[in-house]
């Protein structure tokens, strides 16, 4: 009988650029739509992004615009506001 080893996921955080553990991160996505919104349930179709759940990685992801670069594309700026509204609201609650 082979025992199963509980490996811990992990992912970038695009704000630090460190690796974390996955199910500490929120995953943001970019579908073939075009639409850019985060993903609660992390299994969201699209290319994702993850970042650390606080207030200095929010707003870096804004000021240095990061999501731009990891989706290779340009964001609206509206989106970065209601993506950072969304995410505050996250923070906040937990």
């Amino acid at each position: 009988m082979k025992k199963k080893l509980n490996k811990q996921v992990l992912r970038k955080d695009v704000a630090s650029n460190k690796m974390l553990p996955k199910d500490t991160l929120l995953r943001i996505v970019r579908n073939k739509r075009g639409e850019v919104f985060v993903d609660h349930t992390k299994v969201a179709e699209g290319r994702g992004v993850y970042v650390l759940p606080n207030n200095i990685s929010i707003k870096k992801i804004k000021q240095r615009n990061i999501l731009d670069r990891a989706f290779k594309t340009t964001i609206n700026r509206d989106i970065y506001e209601a993506i950072e509204k969304e995410l505050m609201r996250l923070v906040n609650y937990e």
